[in-house]
């Protein structure tokens, strides 16, 4: 569960211009601020509240050449969200989602899937604290879902202005959805993305045209 491809699409869909500091929510090895630190010069702050994962991320950073500009800090996002008075210009998150208990002997795992440590809500209303009026937040979360988002976003007053749906392949169901959202209220920009053609591993060009810059064989 280090690098997955969950992780990839959302750090490389997610756009980081005119971003100067950058919170990632749960970076586990740290993935995503290392992905953001490739692309942008910001400053990140990266979350994470299993200790394993937390020394794992500080050394991946540590051998990064941008680890001067990433902080981790071993917490859970809602101590975090308390103790902090900083707002950030972009918030990014791969959250857990799993909303039934996972049958796993490892409590590692069973905390970085199981979203009985940060529900969909929870995350949304912290991250809104954190947030100014020209504050993004991009997460990725299962399509099955969608319907669950739109609900929180329209009760925490939260909006959705950029979207993007993915099929594993042309032959399944879209199983996830990239999520934008905003304070202020625009048009929302919906698009879909297939990330392997019929064959196995075989990778479709927007795939590998979105990626290309974090996977060696692209």
């Amino acid at each position: 569960m280090k690098v997955g491809i969950d992780g990839v699409l959302l750090g490389a869909w997610t756009k980081v211009s005119n971003c100067h500091k950058i919170l990632d929510i749960g970076t586990g090895t740290g993935l995503l601020a290392l992905m953001i630190a490739q692309q942008s010069p910001s400053l990140i702050d990266a979350v994470e509240m299993n200790e394993l994962a937390f020394h794992e991320a500080k050394q991946n950073t540590k051998e990064s050449k941008w680890h001067d500009r990433i902080s981790i800090y071993h917490s859970s996002f809602q101590e975090f969200a308390k103790s902090t008075d900083a707002t950030y210009d972009l918030i990014i998150s791969n959250p857990p989602y799993h909303q039934e208990t996972v049958k796993s002997g490892i409590e590692s795992r069973i905390a970085s899937r199981s979203s009985s440590f940060l529900e969909l809500r929870e995350l949304l209303y912290l991250s809104k604290k954190l947030m100014h009026k020209d504050s993004r937040m991009s997460f990725i979360y299962p399509y099955a879902r969608f319907k669950e988002i739109q609900e929180s976003c329209q009760v925490l007053g939260l909006y959705m202005n950029r979207v993007c749906f993915v099929k594993p392949n042309p032959n399944k169901d879209i199983h996830r959805v990239l999520v934008e959202l905003q304070l202020e209220k625009k048009k929302m920009t919906e698009s879909r993305m297939i990330i392997e053609n019929e064959e196995h591993l075989n990778y479709t060009e927007e795939f590998k045209e979105l990626t290309k810059d974090f996977y060696l064989n692209f």
